[in-house]
């Protein structure tokens, strides 16, 4: 009879579910059914469910009055916690949710993960649901995880709930930050919702406050792209350098994600074009490493500084030219880049080698004795001299360094016959010559075989022998001269 009942119900079936409670011989057995509450092992359109619950999910107004009538639990919930008045508030079922509080239903009565029934109207932008609760006392800042029903509403775009939870003044928490740290304007600002966040900003919403990682509204519509967001919050007096805990910039990752109008924006607001990060990147570097060419040309105009260097020494034209973006190479050398900023700075032999014989090989101008950095770069190819007679794994150098050695011969150099030497050594040796290819397979295959590359001479696809053969007919004639290591 139980199962019986529940099916009337959730079919809204109302006479029938009457008539089978009236059948009943005592009142004992009838507020038995009516709060019946149907075991887990039973069908899944009634597992967990009672009669309240299906009578409000249905928008059942006339079912839910009866069932409230004959003593049903208001407020009996299912396992998750969840309750008549929160169904229905999800739903959207105003009648219901109106019928519901006036037979005294907890407003603030959460599920287990601490959602309300504010929280859940508000986040699927049910206003008349959310004005109802509101009015009835909900909590307006009671949080689920942390997120309050403003956050969640604004992280949805439904502005005229954001208005109305905002009405409630000097109750309404605009600053409150869920775990983590970001509050309903970041989340407005990441989205992409511009009238939310002006309602927000006009709400008394903090421009600049934080993540817990030190990310701001403006840094995340940086990173997006949302132009129209960035502007908004950049009228709101928002802090144009304030910067993460790494020392990142909204220009710094506008940068990096070439987002060219968001980049214009911020330097219009007088962003600092060579503010770096701790690692020493600088929105130039960044721009540069990416390719974004238009945005490496727009932070130059702007007085970027060229040869501005990462904490390793690298510049932003070395990581133009190792990440193979030939037009960027050319803005930066047309800009004054120099080859060998900071070179006796660079820890590594092997990365420094790699830095020197890049610059050298995409730099069209004369090198000479004059130039600065040509006796550290001899050196380094004499100390390299020695590290390959000792079968040293030299990471990006072999492929880097041939190309560097023909430059070098190219352009004269008084020492060719040592760098001749070393030339031959390195296009002689099969187990280096093929590790020209490494960071191909490398980043191709993974860890997996890059560990079976070294324990045993795995044989290269083909595909990644034509990609550097691809990769060498983009660079100047200089570099081309030399045997194929293939």
């Amino acid at each position: 009879m139980h199962i019986t009942f529940l099916n009337a119900v959730a079919s809204n079936q109302t006479e029938e579910a009457k008539a089978i409670l009236e059948s009943l011989p005592s009142e004992f057995k009838k507020k038995a059914l009516v709060n019946y509450q149907a075991p887990a092992d039973a069908s899944e359109e009634l597992k967990d469910l009672f009669p309240l619950f299906l009578a409000a999910k249905n928008n059942n107004l006339e079912l839910v009055a009866w069932l409230i009538a004959v003593s049903a639990h208001i407020n009996q919930a299912r396992a998750d916690g969840a309750t008549p008045l929160y169904i229905a508030s999800q739903e959207g079922h105003l009648a219901v949710v109106q019928c519901l509080l006036q037979a005294q239903a907890d407003v603030n009565q959460a599920t287990n993960t601490g959602a309300t029934p504010l929280f859940i109207a508000s986040q699927e932008g049910h206003l008349a649901v959310v004005q109802c609760l509101l009015q009835a006392q909900a909590d307006v800042n009671q949080a689920c995880d942390g997120v309050t029903p403003l956050f969640i509403a604004s992280q949805e775009g439904h502005l005229a709930v954001v208005q109305c939870l905002l009405q409630l003044q000097g109750q309404t928490n605009v600053n409150q930050a869920c775990e983590g740290g970001a509050t309903p304007l970041y989340i407005a600002s990441q989205n992409g919702h511009l009238a939310v966040v002006q309602c927000l900003l006009q709400g008394q919403a903090n421009v600049n406050q934080a993540c817990e990682d030190g990310t701001t509204p403006l840094f995340i519509a940086s990173q997006k792209g949302h132009l129209t967001v960035v502007q908004c919050l950049l009228q709101g007096q928002a802090d144009v350098n304030q910067a993460k805990k790494t020392g990142a910039t909204p220009l710094l990752i506008a940068s990096q994600h070439g987002h060219l109008a968001v980049v214009q924006c911020l330097l219009q607001a007088q962003a600092d074009v060579n503010q770096a990060c701790k690692s020493g990147a600088t929105p130039l570097f960044i721009a540069s490493q990416e390719g974004h060419l238009t945005v490496v040309d727009c932070l130059l105009r702007a007085q970027a500084d060229v040869n501005r260097a990462y904490v390793d020494g690298t510049t932003p034209l070395v990581i133009a030219a190792q990440q193979n973006h030939p037009a960027c190479v050319a803005v930066l050398l047309e800009a004054g880049a120099g080859l060998f900023v900071d070179l006796p700075k660079l820890p590594a032999l092997t990365d420094t080698a790699g830095k020197v014989v890049i610059g050298l090989s995409l730099d069209r101008r004369p090198v000479t004795r004059t130039t600065p950095g040509f006796e550290q770069a001899i050196t380094t190819f004499q100390e390299l001299d020695q590290a390959l007679a000792k079968q040293a794994f030299l990471g990006k150098g072999p492929a880097l360094l041939l190309k560097g050695c023909d430059a070098l011969l190219q352009y004269g150099h008084p020492q060719a016959q040592q760098i001749r030497l070393l030339r031959a050594k390195i296009a002689n040796l099969n187990s280096l010559a093929s590790r020209c290819l490494y960071e191909f397979y490398a980043n191709t295959y993974g860890q997996t075989l890059r560990q079976q590359f070294y324990q045993q001479q795995v044989e290269l696809p083909g595909t990644l022998v034509d990609q550097l053969q691809a990769l060498e007919t983009t660079l100047p004639e200089p570099c081309r001269h030399r045997p194929r290591l293939t």
